[in-house]
């Protein structure tokens, strides 16, 4: 599951393929909770009924209305199959300034850049430090586009080990193999 802000299916530019997305006014604290579900989820635990789309269902105990259901296959972010309203979590986790949970995602401006939004997004971080050092000292905000963020390049550090561990893995098991068949040679 994850929390989206209201709009944000608009912004990816997938909307649910019944109901609707999150309005601003269930978007807000004390707002009845409501639920998404992703289309998997949708065929598997209800079989597809359409008639979902204003029932109450149990989600981690709390009861909310089903307002929409999206495609099968959309699992964004990562590999969510249901979602609620940014308002429908925990009050603690909303109102802490330490959770570190969420991350954001935007749109660019039509006419703005790359290096506006991040210059703009480090002056953001910049004041936010010194308006709440307790919380956000020492913290750097970057703007990442979607695409890097979700598929990273093979070029980075972490792949490219991975790629070497197995290679070498591989290399190993080769030269076992080929062990054993001079070994089964050797004794005929």
């Amino acid at each position: 599951a994850a929390y989206l802000s209201a709009g944000a299916f608009q912004l990816l530019g997938d909307p649910p393929v019944i109901g609707r997305g999150v309005r601003a006014d269930e978007d807000r604290p004390g707002s009845a909770p409501a639920v998404i579900l992703g289309g998997d989820l949708w065929s598997s635990r209800y079989a597809s009924d359409p008639g979902i789309v204003g029932q109450s269902i149990t989600v981690n105990g709390v009861v909310s209305t089903v307002i929409g259901v999206m495609p099968r296959g959309f699992m964004f972010p990562a590999n969510a199959d249901l979602w609620r309203p940014m308002a429908n979590l925990p009050a603690n986790v909303r109102e802490s300034r330490a959770e570190r949970r969420l991350a954001v995602f935007a749109r660019l401006a039509a006419n703005a850049t790359e290096e506006q939004a991040r210059a703009d997004t480090a002056a953001m971080g910049e004041t936010w430090a010194r308006e709440f050092p307790a919380t956000n000292r020492g913290l750097r905000m970057r703007v990442v586009p979607i695409n890097e963020q979700l598929n990273p390049s093979v070029a980075q550090r972490a792949w490219i080990a991975f790629i070497t561990a197995g290679v070498l893995v591989l290399l190993v098991a080769c030269a076992n193999v080929a062990n054993l068949m001079l070994m089964r040679a050797a004794t005929r």
